[in-house]
């Protein structure tokens, strides 16, 4: 091959080469730029991570904070539910006495039994002097409705001048319904908590009378204006007590979301339902001279009421119990030794001058609490809930019969909660009136001991009914 040639070919081989390299410099650019947008696109990518994650946390926060605020609200009405330790053995437990059904002193009836065949094979079989006993109680079988004409004279009173005319006896004014009956109403509605649908079908199955359902309601409306005159003196009772449970808890009029307020004693309960919550209906119940020892949660409406006030330590030891860090468990331990000592305490004999020395050593405890240096978030939350009850929360301690706890309160606010349940409140303002009036009646008369029925009467019916004489045709 000639030199001429050689160079030829090195020339064509030279420009394959020239050719490889540019189009590998253009690969590398294309890599280089593809590279920088996949780099660009990480850091976008880890820019945006970092916002989500700090967003996530925000979130996160809220949500924490959230719950917090539902279970807070949720604790003013209903009672958490608290897991117990050690389950208890069901029936009677180990070195109780046994107890059996007493029997009836009166016998209303008396039968022989005997048989005339044999219940196994038939048989005729002959009498025998033998006998044993066998005591059985049961209710008689329900009797339809007893229809009354009561024929009633017009009569004129001269030292009045004007006519009156007798109410007669076991009626209730302008009712064409027996006393029976409305205690009946009264009783299934405010103290079985029953609804007005099942009280019409339990009268229309046993006694065969039909009720419809708003004819049992404006039975309850006269009730309502006719206990008028014990409601108030229910409540000039509370005013006048020497201590007083409050309480409140949601309340619906048409949907709308009200409150029922409760103030009561250890012999009253007074329920009114309202559209606020605020202090202006501690005012108005307890007047602008309140006396006695208020006993009450941590609500702030009762706090600017003049008058000494005892916090309530079960709603500050459920609270404390509910928090997870060891600190705030710790914290708990320390409440619940205290509550213990405060409680012999209160339940032990008035002496003032011990007492006032012991009202000086836990007051002292309790600012030592409220003093130290706290870590733990939830731990603070309950050294702030101490510090805002303060020295509340050892009133009972200068008081005789005023206790540590709002417990009575919560029991007697308890069966309007259950029917608030039941039947999703009132329809109207009038409904409203009339559950919080004869609520008020039946839960005063069960806190007296007193017979529902006989006490019932007595209320719709003694005022009306004297000087009556009526004669059976």
């Amino acid at each position: 091959m000639t030199t001429q040639e050689e160079l030829n070919q090195l020339r064509a081989e030279m420009k394959i080469l020239r050719q490889r390299t540019a189009r590998s410099e253009r690969s590398i650019e294309q890599f280089k730029n593809k590279s920088d947008k996949f780099e660009k696109e990480n850091k976008d990518l880890k820019s945006e991570n970092k916002i989500l994650k700090q967003e996530v946390k925000d979130l996160k926060e809220k949500l924490d904070s959230t719950n917090d605020h539902k279970n807070k609200l949720a604790g003013m009405i209903f009672k958490p539910n608290i897991k117990k330790s050690k389950k208890k053995k069901r029936g009677g437990q180990k070195g109780h006495k046994g107890k059996s059904k007493k029997k009836p002193k009166k016998i209303d009836v008396i039968i022989d039994c005997h048989l005339i065949n044999c219940p196994e094979c038939n048989n005729k079989i002959d009498r025998s002097n033998g006998t044993y006993e066998r005591i059985v109680e049961d209710i008689p079988k329900p009797k339809s409705v007893l229809v009354t004409k009561y024929v009633i004279e017009k009569q004129y009173c001269k030292n009045c001048k004007k006519h009156v005319s007798a109410i007669p006896k076991n009626t209730v004014t302008y009712s064409s319904f027996g006393i029976n009956i409305i205690i009946l109403i009264l009783t299934f509605k405010y103290n079985y908590r029953i609804t007005l649908a099942k009280i019409q079908e339990y009268i229309l199955l046993n006694h065969k009378l039909h009720l419809s359902q708003g004819t049992l309601q404006n039975i309850l409306h006269k009730t309502q204006k006719q206990f008028g005159n014990e409601y108030s003196n229910i409540l000039e009772k509370i005013r006048k007590s020497s201590y007083i449970h409050a309480d409140e808890t949601g309340w619906r009029i048409e949907g709308k979301n009200n409150w029922c307020w409760l103030f009561a004693t250890q012999n009253e309960a007074l329920y009114t339902i309202e559209e606020t919550r605020g202090k202006g209906v501690p005012d108005k119940i307890l007047t602008k001279n309140p006396q006695g020892v208020l006993v009450r949660d941590d609500y702030h409406s009762y706090k600017h009421l003049d008058m000494p006030q005892q916090s309530c330590w079960t709603h500050l030891l459920r609270v404390s119990r509910e928090m997870k860090s060891k600190e705030s468990k710790k914290l708990h331990k320390e409440l619940k030794r205290i509550f213990k000592q405060l409680n012999k305490i209160v339940n032990s004999e008035f002496d003032k001058d011990s007492r006032k020395k012991e009202y000086s050593k836990y007051g002292k405890r309790l600012q030592k609490i409220i003093k130290r240096k706290y870590k733990q978030k939830d731990t603070k939350q309950v050294q702030t809930r101490i510090k805002n009850q303060n020295i509340n929360l050892i009133t009972a301690l200068q008081y005789t019969n005023v206790s540590l706890t709002n417990n009575h309160a919560e029991q007697q606010i308890r069966p309007l909660t259950v029917q608030r349940k039941i039947s999703g409140g009132s329809r109207s303002n009038q409904g409203a009136k009339t559950q919080a009036v004869n609520m008020s009646i039946i839960q005063t008369l069960k806190l007296r001991g007193k017979d529902l029925s006989k006490e019932l009467q007595l209320l719709l019916t003694t005022a009306t009914n004297k000087n009556v004489v009526e004669i059976k045709n």
